[in-house]
């Protein structure tokens, strides 16, 4: 088989050189299109299958970002000029600024029945027709019954920010993101972090470099790290100092210099309401939520190398939750 365009001689592999593309990296998520127009010039049928790999001076890798495609085309009876288009997303963990390179670079690698008098003359275009930007805050919902993930969403978006709901925390790369929701929920249909987890040690890295996180959940900051469980009190400048009860009917916003629209908020709870931790702030750190009925500590607020907002009660459970993400915008 004989592979003519942009290649020398009677080889099975081809790097292409006239690709064309309108960004100088790929990002995660980017949708790429690439066009083979090739030309079948003899008369016999046959079958042939073929990989491509995509990527700036990335070699041919198939650990190699963004990734291989690979297709089977079908030959016609006879000659012919045909074009074939294959579509992929670059995954999500395609490392940011990953070069496409002097153009962009595709591999095609030609296998198959084809006999060795066949020629193929191959044309070539790559392009991404559809930019992904990362979104400025991710949600990462953990909640078995889920109550404040669509709510937090929606005022994202009523604000002009985009968000992505995320499955696997460690796709992402955080430090590429305004800010981070994680969402626990409450006992018994709270979701669990083990302690030294790959998402807690990526949580706490993106805090300790300057990130934004809001986390809430009943049992998340008392009770789990003492049966294996992550411990993210440190991080958040939390000291949980008790289990507590199922005696949270009213939330109230306090006093205070980190996030000053939280003070003076008011709202009955009716979120889940079983184990809501009792919480204090390690200085800097301030108290942000409490239960008037109790003076339970239940939110607190931080500002050290990050900034973090972490409550023991569902913020979907309250008729204030746009302030708060407001406010945690504005952070």
């Amino acid at each position: 088989m004989t592979i003519t365009e942009g290649c020398a001689g009677d080889t099975a592999y081809c790097k292409v050189t006239d690709v064309s593309t309108d960004a100088e990296y790929y990002l995660p998520g980017d949708v790429i299109e690439l066009t083979v127009n090739w030309k079948y010039v003899d008369t016999g049928p046959w079958g042939m299958s073929n990989t491509f790999l995509v990527g700036g001076g990335l070699g041919r890798e198939p650990a190699g970002h963004p990734r291989f495609i690979q297709n089977t085309m079908v030959g016609p009876v006879g000659p012919g000029s045909y074009t074939e288009l294959f579509y992929f997303t670059v995954p999500m963990a395609t490392p940011l600024g990953t070069e496409v390179g002097g153009g962009g670079h595709c591999w095609p690698d030609w296998s198959g029945p084809g006999q060795p008098e066949q020629s193929i003359y191959i044309e070539h275009n790559l392009c991404i027709i559809d930019v992904y930007m990362p979104p400025e805050f991710l949600i990462w919902e953990l909640d078995m019954t889920p109550i404040s993930g669509q709510p937090i969403a929606d005022v994202l978006t009523a604000m002009g920010h985009t968000h992505e709901f995320v499955v696997n925390l460690g796709d992402w790369n955080l430090p590429d993101h305004m800010g981070l929701f994680v969402l626990m929920g409450i006992y018994p249909n709270s979701g669990f972090i083990a302690a030294g987890a790959p998402e807690a040690l990526q949580i706490e890295a993106y805090i300790a470099a300057g990130g934004k996180v809001y986390a809430e959940g009943g049992d998340f900051w008392y009770y789990d790290p003492m049966v294996g469980g992550h411990d993210f009190g440190p991080a958040f400048g939390i000291m949980a100092v008790g289990d507590g009860g199922s005696d949270l009917f009213t939330v109230n916003g306090v006093a205070n210099t980190l996030m000053p629209g939280l003070g003076g908020l008011v709202s009955p709870y009716f979120g889940e309401n079983s184990w809501i931790d009792e919480l204090s702030p390690i200085p800097p750190a301030e108290l942000v939520f409490q239960n008037p009925d109790n003076m339970d500590q239940i939110g607190i607020a931080n500002f050290g190398t990050g900034k973090t907002l972490g409550t023991s009660f569902e913020l979907g459970g309250t008729d204030f939750l746009a302030d708060v993400v407001m406010e945690f915008v504005a952070f």
